[in-house]
């Protein structure tokens, strides 16, 4: 492209390439595969994974801010329960990771 300013010489753009790719995702890990009561919550949250198959690696709860609150690693487990009374009131992002590398993400809410 070009550009024109009053009657000056044009200016020659850059010329640049844009390829629209397909939206990822992971069909294998979808928003029910695990459950996460109760919810709101205040002393514990229990977690569960629907597929018994796989197991827990690691669980992340991060704030709304995104900094990383309580780390829970090396699990094997399908299920477990999570100490939240140390929580201050409010929305939290709780992020599951299976032994597969698969992650999901669901929100937790402290009352």
């Amino acid at each position: 492209a070009n550009i024109f300013f009053d009657t000056n010489p044009a200016i020659v753009t850059n010329t640049f390439n844009t390829e629209f790719v397909a939206a990822l995702g992971n069909s294998a890990f979808d928003s029910g595969s695990f459950m996460m009561v109760p919810n709101p919550a205040s002393d514990f949250v229990q977690i569960y994974l629907q597929n018994n198959s796989e197991s827990i690696k690691s669980i992340l709860i991060h704030d709304v801010l995104g900094k990383t609150i309580k780390m829970i690693d090396e699990l094997n487990s399908n299920q477990t329960q999570i100490n939240t009374s140390e929580l201050s009131q409010g929305v939290y992002m709780i992020e599951i990771t299976t032994n597969d590398g698969l992650k999901q993400v669901k929100k937790l809410v402290i009352k």
